[in-house]
């Protein structure tokens, strides 16, 4: 019962913040045929599809900062301070 619980509450937190549309059972029916898969093929089938995800994560989020971080000027960097606010407002 409270694992039924646990991927009710799971699946009703998903659908408030990401899949807004989604119906609750489809969710709730996911996990559950991902918890069987696991169950039946052992969890390190599971552990190596999430290395590679975390992988292709890690290279696209370091690629895209990357391409980021070669645009704009120094010159356009702001000082989070004005002068006046250093001086005391002298």
């Amino acid at each position: 019962m409270l694992f039924t619980t646990i991927i009710r509450m799971a699946a009703e937190a998903i659908k408030l913040t990401v899949l807004i549309k989604t119906l609750v059972w489809a969710l709730c029916l996911l996990f559950l045929s991902v918890v069987y898969y696991a169950v039946i093929k052992k969890l390190e089938v599971i552990a190596r599809v999430c290395e590679i995800y975390g992988l292709i994560i890690i290279i696209g989020y370091i690629t895209i900062h990357l391409a980021i971080s070669t645009q704009g000027k120094l010159i356009n960097l702001r000082p989070f301070f004005a002068i006046a606010d250093i001086n005391g407002g002298i």
